[in-house]
């Protein structure tokens, strides 16, 4: 799903880029991937996502995806040679099983129609002992007040969003049927003006 004009602007300022810095910060502290390995980003929009991986992990190559040709060519204008971004389909991702250490997601999900499918794309190119950090916003913020008003403005099928419970459920069954993994999850602290939920959502070898 391509962004909104008001989604544009939305995912492209200050404030966002400040709760980005955040959160990596937060995100390196729980995170155990060791540095010089191999993440995808899904929903990369224009970069900046990618940038702060690059200086918090240190990884030695981020490939870094979105649906929105626009918002590749606005991040293509970030030249480091450890980036790589291109168009991409989370729900089809072309890219070899477990080829990934990690993948990381800062609110791309919930503009997926088919997000289960979207979970077993992600599951598949992540290495066995890898790790997948994603922050989301869930129904549930759609639901609520100040949610709605975000929806005027940027119409989601909201019925289509998962709920909190239903992703972790959804993750934690097939996570651990596919592959025996074990599954830790653990919401962000919620803003009371911003009433979004934040997680991260880890998966390693039992």
């Amino acid at each position: 799903m391509k962004l909104s004009k008001f989604e544009f602007l939305a995912m492209n300022n200050f404030l966002r880029k400040f709760l980005q810095k955040w959160e990596i910060k937060k995100l390196r502290q729980i995170s155990k991937i060791p540095r010089r390995k191999k993440i995808l980003e899904i929903g990369c929009g224009a970069g900046f996502g990618a940038k702060l991986i690059l200086k918090n992990f240190r990884p030695r190559q981020i490939f870094a995806i979105d649906f929105d040709e626009k918002m590749i060519a606005r991040a293509k204008k970030i030249r480091d040679e450890k980036i790589e971004f291109a168009v991409g389909d989370a729900t089809n991702l072309q890219l070899e099983n477990e080829s990934f250490d990690a993948v990381f997601d800062f609110a791309a999900l919930h503009h997926v129609e088919n997000w289960e499918k979207a979970l077993r794309e992600i599951h598949r190119v992540l290495w066995r002992g890898g790790e997948f950090l994603c922050e989301e916003f869930s129904r549930e913020f759609f639901e609520t007040r100040f949610g709605k008003i975000v929806s005027f403005f940027a119409p989601h099928k909201v019925e289509n969003i998962f709920r909190r419970d239903e992703f972790f459920n959804f993750a934690k069954k097939f996570f651990r049927r596919k592959n025996r993994r074990k599954i830790a999850a653990k919401f962000f602290p919620k803003f009371p003006e911003f009433p979004f939920f934040r997680f991260y959502f880890l998966k390693n070898l039992i």
